[in-house]
């Protein structure tokens, strides 16, 4: 040994230098095989590594030569449950990768067995899956198949030969393997007896507790069910339905049994009838604040139900528990018009009725007085009308016009405000809120003339505009904007010259007076925006104003040469007007009917200094009579036509004279009028209201 290292020594070797290290290090790793389930983690060390499949595998850290490596199983496959087993899993690494180390997987099995009560009898034979026989002794309390099941696979405990003057049967024998033994099947054994049971059917999510006889409770779903407690023959059996065990969500539901008692002969009674159905619930709520008729609710769409006063309301069908409903107005009232909103209208129902469903209704009043004046600064005047109906002094910002509006039609059911100035219309949008004032988005330009009458149909779909030179022209709008979608008119009729325009509520029909033509024109406004002429209807006169009743039953019309109003009956269908009757009225002028469609108001022209209204009963039958009308004096300065509206909460009218508006409160039983306020307004030359907030 001496001379060994002196011959090192001498070879000009340091005995004291380090052994060289290699820079490399190398990975380890090997094979899988067997492998069925899922989660197999392999470690080194603290290096894990979780294998998907069979197949070669190796560890991500790679480990220096001269170390040692030990690969064991950190986590074993399940489903189905497996046992990896590693072979070659430990040793060193010299100067190349590890690839043998071996890691076999082998699916589990596992017992299945389960416990035997009542049997005295022998001969009892069950089996497994078809098969693997077991024979099974009276003295047994416990069984199991002497041949195991894989994991994930299922397993079917059956009573192969039944014992001598017994009757077994097997509960809780079917499933399938997970990762342990199966040790809570329950083979019931009885003296001969006669089993009773039957079919479910229309249960919907979840168990039906059955009873037989008194006995214990036995939770079934749609389909066959026998009772585990046979009866002896000539015993008697009745079945009754103790109670629900339904899912979270299902429906509720009541079940019934038909065929459920008797008494059993030689045989098993299997006839047993249970039968599941839907219970249903009824939808009902409250109303509060109507006034008006009209008021149509529906539920889902459908079940019409019309309501005429405050207080409780119910739809005739009810609806089955689980099952959604939704409540939502299907006509607003009128008369006058109010706005109803629903509040707990929608959700599902489920196991009692729906009883908190509120409609709350409120008058549809007007928000805005749109005011159109002239002056050096020609403009539309947004005024914001309050609470009890005063209407501010201060405008709105924006609404300045080229010139002095003619008209202004705030009628569609937008918050755009149409406004005639000269031979154009301003499209205006009220802003959000109403306070904010006015915007201006479009202008159109007309091609036959200036504009002296201008109406939007009830459905928002059309605007009308009547030139000076006797054209009308349609502009066709957009219904949820209420612009006009091109900025030339749709089409255009040639009329007479027109003084008003007037709609039948549902935006059909349209009528037109004319200021030197003795008639009042006729037509139907088509989706196209065309209008086709169903005639005329004769008035001695050229006719100077018209008002509609709010439900289209009457159509009135003034004119100058005879001092008189004349009453029409429009027809339904045709949309002709039917001369009625006429009465004398010296110079009447603008007109207005109540939103309520109970009284007329007329105003009177000419009349320096008193400009006057006089309120009309209107009958039955569309008549007016004088007898107990009455007439109030506006307080504003003179003005040759005083025009007014009625707000469409038939609370209030509006009146606009030399150099102010006026409001007026309404009297809902006899329609008088009374004095509520007035605001100035310089030079104002027509106005309109609107209901936009």
């Amino acid at each position: 040994m001496a001379l060994a290292f002196a011959a090192l020594a001498g070879c000009g070797g340091d005995a004291d230098a380090p052994a060289p290290v290699s820079a490399k290090n190398y990975s380890v790793g090997g094979s899988v095989s067997g492998l069925k389930g899922s989660g197999l983690v392999l470690r080194n060390g603290s290096d894990a590594l979780q294998v998907p499949a069979d197949g070669a595998f190796a560890f991500a850290a790679p480990v220096a030569p001269g170390s040692g490596y030990a690969v064991t199983v950190a986590s074993q496959p399940a489903e189905p449950s497996q046992l990896c087993s590693v072979n070659a899993g430990t040793g060193t690494v010299a100067h190349e990768d590890v690839r043998s180390v071996e890691v076999v997987c082998s699916t589990q099995s596992f017992a299945v067995g389960g416990t035997v009560a009542g049997l005295i009898g022998a001969g009892l034979v069950l089996q497994n899956n078809a098969g693997d026989d077991l024979g099974v002794s009276p003295a047994s309390a416990r069984f199991t198949f002497p041949m195991p099941v894989a994991s994930a696979a299922h397993y079917a405990v059956t009573v192969k030969t039944q014992p001598a003057g017994q009757t077994c049967t097997v509960n809780d024998g079917t499933g399938k393997m997970g990762s342990l033994a199966i040790g809570n099947v329950k083979v019931v054994c009885a003296d001969m007896t006669y089993a009773v049971g039957g079919t479910v059917r229309g249960l919907i999510g979840g168990k039906v507790m059955l009873r037989n006889n008194a006995g214990p409770a036995l939770a079934v779903g749609n389909g066959q069910f026998m009772f585990p407690d046979g009866v002896a023959g000539g015993a008697a059996y009745a079945v009754t339905v103790s109670g629900l065990d339904l899912d979270a969500g299902a429906p509720q539901q009541t079940c019934s049994v038909n065929d459920g008692a008797g008494v059993v002969g030689a045989s098993a009674v299997a006839n047993v009838d249970v039968v599941c159905s839907v219970e249903s619930f009824k939808v009902k709520g409250s109303v509060s604040g109507l006034v008006a008729a009209g008021l149509v609710l529906q539920n889902n769409a459908g079940d019409d139900l019309a309501v005429s006063a405050d207080g409780a309301f119910e739809f005739a069908a009810p609806v089955a528990s689980a099952s959604s409903y939704a409540v939502t107005i299907k006509s607003q009232p009128r008369l006058p018009t109010q706005i109803c909103t629903v509040g707990n209208g929608t959700g599902v129902v489920a196991a009692a009725d729906i009883a908190d469903v509120t409609v709350t209704c409120i008058r549809d009043s007007a928000t805005i007085a749109l005011i159109g004046v002239g002056g050096a600064q020609p403009a539309v005047e947004p005024r914001m009308i309050g609470a009890n109906g005063t209407v501010g002094a201060a405008a709105a910002p924006g609404g300045a016009t080229p010139g002095v509006p003619a008209a202004i039609d705030a009628s569609s059911k937008t918050r755009t405000v149409n406004v005639a100035v000269g031979s154009s219309i301003q499209q205006f949008a009220v802003a959000t809120p109403a306070s904010a004032g006015l915007n201006l988005m479009n202008t159109l330009t007309t091609v036959s003339g200036q504009v002296v009458a201008l109406r939007s149909d009830p459905n928002g779909r059309a605007l009308l505009a009547a030139t000076d030179t006797g054209a009308v022209e349609t502009y066709l709008l957009d219904p949820e904007s209420g612009l006009s979608t091109t900025p030339l008119p749709a089409h255009s009729a040639a009329l007479a010259p027109v003084s008003t325009i007037t709609f039948e509520p549902t935006g059909r029909f349209v009528y037109f007076t004319h200021s030197s033509a003795a008639y009042v024109s006729q037509y139907e406004l088509m989706a196209d925006g065309r209008l086709r002429s169903i005639g005329v209807a004769p008035i001695d006169t050229p006719a100077f104003a018209a008002a509609m009743h709010p439900d289209g039953l009457f159509y009135y019309a003034t004119n100058l040469g005879t001092n008189r109003i004349f009453l029409y009956v429009p027809d339904a269908v045709s949309g002709g007007l039917r001369p009625n009757a006429n009465y004398g009225y010296q110079k009447a002028g603008h007109m207005a009917v109540s939103a309520d469609g109970k009284f007329l108001y007329v105003g009177k022209l000419n009349i320096p200094g008193a400009p006057a209204i006089t309120r009309y009963a209107i009958t039955a039958f569309g008549g007016i009579s004088s007898i107990g009308a009455t007439t109030i004096t506006l307080q504003g300065a003179s003005v040759a036509n005083p025009r007014f509206e009625v707000d469409p909460s038939n609370l209030h009218l509006y009146a606009l004279t030399g150099d102010r508006l006026e409001t007026y409160s309404i009297q809902q039983a006899t329609g008088d009028l009374a004095f509520v306020s007035s605001t100035p307004v310089g030079n104002p030359a027509t106005f309109a209201l609107s209901n936009a907030r």
